[in-house]
């Protein structure tokens, strides 16, 4: 019989304009919550959606799994012609994370303000 582990320690907050999305993870990104964080950030982008910025400076990334799921992320904006956003400052978890997978260069990423 399997255990029950902790709480999900990850929350996606979502502030919905016309066209835009404003999104914050805060948390930390490792393989027992990328599913539900990947399955969260897909379902943001829907017909009519311009554009989706994403603040990852509240995010710890653990493992590689944070980078993939901006991947699938990243194709799914491409696909519905949405202009995704990164937020991760200089110094950040999620900015090491980008930097180290060599996505930081295929990716628009702020690294200064939050949103």
């Amino acid at each position: 019989m399997r255990t029950p582990g902790p709480a999900r320690s990850l929350t996606v907050s979502v502030d919905l304009g016309t066209g835009r999305v404003d999104a914050m993870v805060r948390g930390t990104v490792d393989v027992r919550d990328v599913g539900a964080l990947r399955g969260d950030l897909l379902r943001l982008v829907t017909p009519g959606l311009a554009e989706l910025h994403l603040d990852l400076s509240a995010a710890a990334f653990a493992d590689y799994t944070g980078p993939a799921a901006l991947v699938h992320l990243l194709h799914r904006c491409r696909q519905h012609g949405v202009a995704l956003h990164l937020i991760a400052p200089r110094g950040s978890s999620a900015h090491r994370a980008l930097t180290e997978s060599g996505l930081r260069a295929a990716l628009r990423i702020d690294e200064g303000a939050t949103t």
